[in-house]
């Protein structure tokens, strides 16, 4: 949306109806056209990037990128975001890089674990090479810290810098262990999309177990109060294309598990929450030359 008209009309229907739509107002204030300077060296000393994608039918893929110091910089007074890909990196099994293009419109969200600052990068792929992306920024803002479980990276020994990703499987239903990975987690990444057709990335955190899913497959996540602007959940009001991503921190060599498919909203006295229907999946063993240790939960996450 035009900065100067932050909230488009699925956004502001769930503002609405949660009763938080001043409270959206006013946090649209930090809605930027550019990458701010005083988040320029956040960004070059992160080691991941959440980045999604929208075709042309409005249907989104999301990952997760992984590189050393510096991988991440701003450029041209903030209104470029540049992304060194990795030559580890098998492009051809991730769901986003691989059919990326010029002109492709995306999502990307810079989150650090560790601090709990994250910051929303929206824009369109101003160029793809081999040894980098680069995306025009078209809006950019930070979220508030809540339900982000703190985690640091750790270096490794060994050759784990120059192995390249591993395998990969394809799929539709999900696998008894894929649920089980599912049900564990205390973090995942949604990707959605507005209704001019750019891609928006968020966080989802609580305690393991905060994602259920039912007996068909529908995975089922609460809603927890934040910053009151309900991107996701706005996009999901007008769109119901989504696609989440589940990065598994507890393996020797992580994993990323990719889901693309449908989401609805159900609103109810107890509060709000999204249903999502998968229909496809793919799951990778990815190269990363880190690791990560979970420090401790976030204080925010509710009881289940």
């Amino acid at each position: 949306m035009a900065i100067d008209r932050p909230y488009h009309e699925g956004e502001i229907s769930v503002q609405e109806r949660a009763g938080l739509r001043d409270v959206a107002l006013l946090n649209a204030k930090g809605i930027q056209p550019r990458i701010i300077p005083a988040a320029h060296p956040f960004l070059t000393g992160l080691r991941y990037f959440v980045l999604g994608r929208a075709d042309a039918d409005q249907a989104c893929e999301a990952t997760v990128l992984f590189g050393d110091a510096g991988f991440l910089s701003a450029q041209a007074e903030g209104s470029v975001l540049s992304v060194r890909c990795s030559s580890n990196e098998d492009r051809s099994s991730d769901p986003v890089l691989g059919p990326l293009r010029e002109g492709d419109r995306v999502g990307g969200l810079a989150i650090d674990l560790a601090s709990r600052r994250r910051l929303r990068i929206n824009g369109v792929v101003e160029s793809v090479t081999a040894e980098e992306v680069r995306i025009t920024v078209r809006e950019s803002y930070a979220n508030c810290p809540k339900y982000i479980q703190k985690r640091i990276v750790e270096d490794v020994d060994g050759d784990v810098h120059v192995e390249r990703s591993g395998p990969h499987a394809n799929g539709i239903e999900l696998t008894d262990e894929q649920r089980a990975r599912i049900r564990r987690a205390d973090t995942f990444f949604i990707v959605t999309v507005n209704p001019s057709g750019y891609a928006d990335a968020s966080h989802r955190g609580g305690s393991p177990g905060f994602v259920r899913i039912e007996d068909d497959g529908t995975i089922v996540v609460e809603d927890y109060a934040g910053n009151g602007m309900f991107n996701t959940l706005g996009n999901l009001a007008s769109n119901p294309r989504a696609a989440l991503v589940f990065w598994d921190f507890e393996k020797s060599r992580e994993r990323l598990l990719h889901l693309a498919g449908r989401a609805t909203l159900h609103f109810d006295d107890s509060g709000r929450r999204f249903r999502f229907q998968t229909e496809h999946w793919t799951d990778r063993t990815v190269a990363i030359p880190f690791r990560t240790r979970l420090l401790e939960y976030s204080r925010f996450n509710p009881e289940l």
